[in-house]
């Protein structure tokens, strides 16, 4: 029985302790690997593929968040629709804190949706 918790206790640790902000920095880095796919680069093991397909899904939760958002609140801060695909998001994303190196200690979600902001600013009312 102590075994068992002991590796219980050992397993909500580890994933406790990996449960971080995810930074700027981190999903630059996971970015560029999907706009390298995206210009006919193939990853070379798991771990790339999965860098590129981490940026692609934040950027569709991002953009999905802002259409939920706009269909139930009525207005949303990103105003992208359904005419941008996430990997033209990435590439956004990209060359924005490529720009501006000073911001990739902060929060990834703080960074994009500023980025979405300026990027695609909704019609004012």
């Amino acid at each position: 029985m102590n075994a068992r918790m002991i590796a219980a206790a050992a397993i909500i640790f580890a994933v406790s302790s990996a449960a971080h902000a995810f930074s700027a920095g981190e999903l630059l880095t996971n970015c560029r690997a999907a706009t390298q796919v995206r210009a006919g680069w193939t990853p070379k093991d798991e771990v790339e593929a999965f860098a590129a397909i981490r940026c692609l899904s934040y950027m569709l939760a991002l953009r999905d968040s802002q259409v939920l958002t706009r269909n139930v609140l009525g207005r949303a801060l990103v105003c992208t629709g359904d005419r941008v695909s996430p990997a033209q998001l990435a590439s956004i994303y990209v060359d924005w804190v490529d720009a501006t190196s000073e911001t990739w200690h902060e929060d990834a979600a703080v960074t994009a949706m500023l980025v979405l902001m300026k990027a695609f600013p909704c019609p004012a009312r």
